[in-house]
């Protein structure tokens, strides 16, 4: 069995802010509103991700999606702690 590679950490964390941005001004969007499904909302991230990084393999709604659960988790750990500290 060959050795995994790892990723570049570069690419990577600007594939994580990129689409951090994108999920944040497209949740926002009051033109579409809360009422959108899910899957309407990761498709329309996914979408703008792609034009975007147009160099990415191409990956799913849910794969984008659960990348940024990942992130979220992440990210509410590390306020919960720095709140902790303060």
């Amino acid at each position: 069995m060959a050795p995994r590679v790892a990723r570049g950490q570069k690419n990577s964390t600007i594939k994580d802010v990129t689409m951090c941005k994108i999920h944040l001004s497209i949740s926002q969007d009051a033109s579409v509103g809360i009422d959108q499904s899910e899957a309407m909302l990761w498709t329309r991230i996914k979408d703008d991700i792609e034009l975007q990084l147009p160099n990415n393999p191409d990956r799913s709604w849910s794969s984008w999606k659960k990348r940024y659960q990942g992130i979220s988790k992440d990210v509410a750990l590390f306020l919960a702690k720095e709140e902790e500290v303060e």
